[in-house]
């Protein structure tokens, strides 16, 4: 078969697989040219001009092409930054296949620079002036420092492998051109027989093991060679069964390599079947000459599982190119995309999340899609970035102008959290209440605060709210237990009054009394059905021991009085509630007042009736109290006018 002209699809697969030899200069050589040396009967039809590309590992193209079984980098995408230059080294250090090392790393690389740009973005939530913005960045700086230091020790191993490869291809050449001289001298010398074929063997084993040589230089080295090989044999005139031995042989050779190369049709990693296909080629043109009516048979076989190969990568560089292009199309939709985004106004703090929201959701788009064609690849992704930038930059701007309102009103947010912290604990269900509600309509009207603060004082002044009404819940939830409770504790209270020894010092005594007073009123409620029944009785026992103890109601009375209003004055709005307490107080004075003349004016009509007498001591008593009541509450306006008098003060 001539050797095919090559297609654009091959064009571009020649350049990936050129080796790095084809662009090193080599010592010049002495090899005959070639159009002196071919004889076409000693190859099959086309063997002798079949050049086979050579796979490569080429430091120019290997970057950008991907290969059929890519690298799996599900397990990556939740990476952070330390764990992407973790994988990064350990993949380094244990990969063997140093073009599956580059493709890992490259995955690695694309991962690591979308996060960074991630991380970066949100320094523009804080301001240039704070400490944890420059720590931020600084670690950022160090964390690229790192990955980049990593992908400089594969760019340093990559240099060594490809420069290996060249020296190692160009001790192979000067190894094989020491035998190709060694067996022309062997050629022009008329050593025995005996001695000169196994040198000859010598020299055949020895050509097999040495590796592959500059492509440059293969072919005119192999067709060398091969001539030589074919002039010793003349020259030896070995008979005719010896050598239809050793074409037999060759012919056993042959086959198995045509085998090996269709079993390649079912190798699932392109790179590899292309590497092993070039490594049957090798071994090929090592092998002798076969006999003569079975050389085009054997060399066609080769030859098209070889096409077949080529044909199948050609086809998949194909649709890498067409992939390549529709990615293209699609990153650049996405340009546009952003572009429309970053130039639209934007005036709002939401309008700017949304935008942003936006603008993150195409960047995880643009992560998605894979690489475009190489001569656009740099150039797009520079303009997609360039949006980004901008964009960013003009969001940071804003929000650095926004952030002295943001920590203004988080400053109001925190003062509003420690009002409800201060009232979380209480008891007066009702007031609390009513706070609690009134500071969350204040939340409310308080704008945004720093991101990095919103759900720490949000889920404070929450803490503080459910508190209070988890309380104030599980209290009336169980009402009717704790009012029965209480009711029961203030029966305690009073007989414990009725048993409680007193003394000859009265003053001693009222102070007991009050105590007694004072733990009543800390009992909470009572069954509303008993509330009367047991109020009165607690009244009824107070005024038996002020009687005989001889202690007046007022004196008692004026007492607790006057303590809990020295409380009430030294409160903030205590002036307030004095002065509400003095309307109160001549509102209750002029009602009973009146209520004391209604009294005395109607017992008259008790005289002529049935129990007159029980009716008309009722009364006097009953009036009796209020005349004691009217003191008392007269001694209080006067206390309290005089205690607001001082304040004045």
């Amino acid at each position: 078969m001539e050797e095919k002209k090559e297609t654009p699809a091959e064009n571009a697969d020649s350049k990936l697989n050129e080796s790095v030899v084809s662009n090193q200069e080599v010592a010049e050589t002495t090899i005959t040219p070639v159009d002196a040396l071919v004889n076409e009967n000693e190859f099959a039809n086309g063997e002798s001009s079949y050049v086979m590309d050579v796979v490569a590992e080429t430091p120019h193209e290997e970057e950008h092409i991907a290969e059929i079984h890519e690298v799996d980098d599900s397990k990556w995408k939740n990476y952070n930054l330390d764990e992407i230059k973790a994988e990064a080294l350990n993949v380094i250090q244990q990969g063997s296949d140093l073009m599956l090392v580059g493709q890992a790393l490259k995955k690695l690389r694309e991962l690591h620079n979308a996060q960074m740009v991630i991380e970066r973005q949100k320094l523009t939530e804080l301001s240039e002036e704070d400490q944890e913005n420059h720590e931020h960045k600084d670690l950022l700086d160090k964390k690229t420092g790192e990955f980049n230091a990593i992908w400089g020790i594969y760019q340093e191993k990559r240099k060594e492998h490809f420069d290996n490869i060249v020296k190692q291809q160009e001790e192979n050449f000067g190894k094989k051109l020491v035998l190709l001289d060694d067996l022309k001298k062997l050629i022009e010398e008329g050593e025995p027989l005996k001695n000169t074929f196994d040198e000859f063997k010598r020299i055949q084993d020895k050509w097999r093991e040495i590796g592959m040589v500059p492509k440059d230089k293969s072919n005119d080295l192999w067709l060398n060679y091969n001539h030589h090989v074919q002039m010793f044999l003349d020259k030896v005139k070995l008979n005719r069964e010896l050598r239809d031995l050793d074409m037999k042989k060759n012919m056993e050779i042959k086959v198995e390599l045509c085998e090996k190369a269709e079993e390649l049709f079912f190798e699932k990693s392109l790179h590899e079947s292309f590497k092993k296909l070039q490594e049957l080629h090798h071994k090929w043109k090592e092998t002798g000459p076969v006999p003569s009516d079975v050389k085009d048979q054997i060399w066609d076989r080769f030859r098209n599982a070889s096409e077949k190969i080529r044909e199948i990568r050609i086809s998949h560089y194909d649709e890498l190119n067409k992939k390549f292009e529709a990615n293209l199309e699609a990153k650049t939709a996405l340009v546009d995309k952003a572009r429309n985004i970053a130039s639209a106004e934007i005036n709002t703090m939401k309008e700017w999340n949304a935008s942003t929201k936006e603008m993150n959701e195409l960047f995880g788009l643009w992560r998605s899609i894979g690489p475009a064609p190489k001569e656009n690849n740099d150039k797009i992704w520079a303009d997609f970035k360039g949006i980004l930038d901008a964009f960013y930059a003009a969001r940071k701007e804003y929000f650095n102008a926004i952030r002295s309102e943001l920590n203004e009103n988080y400053n109001k947010k925190l003062n509003i959290c420690l009002e409800a912290e201060a009232i979380r604990e209480s008891t007066d269900w009702k007031k609390t209440s009513n706070d609690l509600i009134r500071l969350q309509n204040e939340w409310r009207k308080v704008g945004p605060v720093p991101k990095v603060k919103s759900d720490v004082i949000w889920k404070r002044f929450r803490s503080a709210c459910d508190d209070f009404f988890n309380r104030k819940k599980n209290y009336f939830e169980n009402l009717s237990t704790v009012e029965a409770e209480n009711l029961q504790k203030k029966l305690d209270l009073i007989k414990e009054l009725e048993e409680s020894n007193f003394t000859e010092d009265n003053k001693e005594n009222l102070n007991l009394i009050n105590e007694f007073q004072r733990r009543w009123f800390e009992i909470g409620r009572v069954p509303i059905e008993k509330k009367d029944e047991i109020q009165n009785e607690w009244h009824k026992k107070i005024d038996q021991t002020l009687d005989k103890l001889k202690i007046s109601r007022f004196e008692s009375e004026n007492t607790r009085y006057k303590e809990r209003m020295e409380s009430v004055s030294k409160m903030n709005d205590g002036r307030d509630k004095m002065w509400t307490e003095v309307k109160k107080l001549r509102f209750n004075l002029s009602k009973l007042e009146q209520d004391v003349q209604l009294w005395e004016n109607n017992l008259g009509f008790f005289a002529n009736s049935k129990n007159a007498e029980v009716l008309l001591k009722e009364f006097r008593d009953k009036i009796e109290r209020a005349k004691t009541d009217i003191k008392v509450m007269k001694e209080k306006e006067k206390y309290l006018q005089g205690l607001m008098n001082e304040g004045k003060k």
